[in-house]
């Protein structure tokens, strides 16, 4: 059986928080400037970040990205003609 997960302090709570807003940014900071931010190791802001979130920074920016891909696509999606015709 795996142990259960201690809840967030209130703390890591608002560092990942503030940290999720950062990373919706157009230029998302890296690990070191939101650890930084966040007064805690590279290391220990990885782990509170993915236990709170149960995914990686990174893995949370890239769905950002991907979710603003997907929607300037929806807004862009006009009939084109082909390069070639």
């Amino acid at each position: 059986m795996r142990p259960t997960a201690a809840p967030l302090s209130k703390q890591h709570a608002a560092a990942v928080e503030r940290a999720c807003r950062a990373l919706e940014a157009e230029q998302p900071p890296d690990l070191s400037t939101l650890a930084e931010q966040a007064g805690m190791s590279r290391f220990h802001f990885h782990r509170v970040f993915k236990a709170a979130t149960g995914i990686t920074p990174k893995a949370y920016a890239n769905a950002l990205r991907a979710r603003r891909a997907r929607q300037q696509l929806k807004q862009s999606a006009s009939p084109r003609r082909p390069f070639w015709a």
